[in-house]
């Protein structure tokens, strides 16, 4: 399957948005790589400033680094019967407990944006990783993202207070905030 390729409509699951509009979302699995790599690209090129790395910097990475991405958590895609829409990625790191997650990568295409699509998307993660077990769920948000902080409060999570400088650019500033499932 090529890499622009979508998903075949029976692989996903329904997700509908505070909109009543339909999408479709799916984790990928490793060997679907490619899409990760499409989106995410897709995402630094349209939203550059929403995200510390750069388009310049992860089009450069070799099948193997992205293939690394699969061992850090769950990656998800949205859209409907063409190229995805938009993603998020569920995953761990030594700094949280074992039974908590990050959630990192949220983005949405332009032309599906404003329909809830986003906050159904977060939601229904949240609500698989409850299922789990998952306790909690962390997140980093750079300072004047304000859009993404909106989103994030109405989902229901909160500032720690924890700021700090991003290692990838010392000149931001980010805040983590938290969002306990169970």
């Amino acid at each position: 399957m090529a890499a622009d390729e979508g998903l075949s409509a029976n692989a996903y699951s329904e997700l509908v948005t505070e909109s009543s509009r339909v999408f479709k979302w799916h984790m990928l699995s490793e060997d679907r790589w490619q899409m990760l790599r499409d989106v995410r690209l897709n995402a630094l090129k349209e939203s550059p400033k929403s995200f510390l790395s750069k388009y310049e910097r992860e089009s450069t990475y070799e099948e193997n680094q992205w293939r690394e991405e699969f061992s850090r958590g769950e990656w998800f895609v949205v859209g409907n019967d063409g190229p995805p829409q938009g993603m998020i990625g569920v995953t761990r790191s030594s700094d949280i407990s074992p039974a908590d997650r990050y959630l990192e990568y949220l983005w949405i295409a332009p032309k599906s944006r404003n329909y809830g699509l986003a906050t159904s998307l977060v939601r229904a993660v949240v609500e698989r990783l409850a299922a789990a077990g998952i306790s909690a769920v962390w997140l980093w948000i750079l300072d004047g993202n304000e859009s993404a902080r909106k989103l994030y409060e109405k989902c229901g999570f909160t500032s720690t207070g924890e700021r700090q400088p991003p290692q990838a650019d010392p000149t931001l500033c980010e805040e983590r905030m938290k969002l306990i499932i169970t």
